[in-house]
């Protein structure tokens, strides 16, 4: 596992003509709490919609999320047509994004407890692949998205505590996420040269 870890990912997405996001403060709005509940509402909505548009538009397979954690359609395409997304989070407006992972996507995703797990993961000798893509959950846990060589579904599931593999059958949510207006949402964590849309 360690080896397979440690395998360099090959290039990210292609580049588009999008401006380059370097830190959290691009892709979040300010404090809820300055603006009142309907204009944070029209924000989200405006938010969440712009984001599953630009995932899609670079291939990614997405679809809306329930609060909950449950999908709210029923997708098994390897990339989501623009007119679903619509449809879809125009039905939805609130829901969460979520991106089918494994050999959906080609994107593996590992998912750490917090940074003193990740810490421990590195000290026992595993190593986070370079060309990551990293999130930060609403419960500071750690997501790193990675396109590996090889099918990783042989150690999809949980491998040591605080510690998962998702794979095929699976699904991750992506940033600007949010389970509750007002709370905290998936963010991208910073220093991490992305263009708009762009995993992996």
């Amino acid at each position: 596992m360690n080896a397979a870890l440690q395998k360099e990912i090959p290039g990210a997405a292609t580049p588009g003509t999008c401006e380059l996001l370097k830190s959290r403060s691009e892709i979040i709005h300010p404090d809820p709490s300055q603006f009142s509940p309907m204009t944070q509402e029209k924000a989200l909505r405006d938010e969440l919609i712009f984001w599953a548009l630009a995932y899609a538009k670079r291939g990614y397979p997405i679809y809306p999320i329930n609060i909950d954690g449950t999908p709210l359609v029923d997708w098994n395409g390897v990339t989501t047509p623009e007119s679903k997304v619509r449809e879809w989070w125009g039905k939805f407006p609130f829901a969460m994004i979520g991106m089918s992972v494994g050999l959906w996507s080609g994107i593996w995703c590992l998912k750490v407890k917090d940074r003193n797990t990740l810490e421990s993961l590195k000290r026992s000798g595993w190593a986070i692949p370079e060309k990551v893509v990293e999130i930060v959950t609403p419960l500071d846990e750690l997501m790193f998205l990675f396109r590996p060589e090889q099918n990783f579904d042989q150690i999809r599931g949980s491998i040591a505590p605080g510690v998962h593999v998702f794979g095929t059958g699976d699904f991750v949510l992506l940033p600007p996420s949010r389970p509750a207006l007002g709370g905290p949402d998936y963010f991208l964590e910073e220093g991490q040269e992305l263009e708009v849309g762009q995993l992996v």
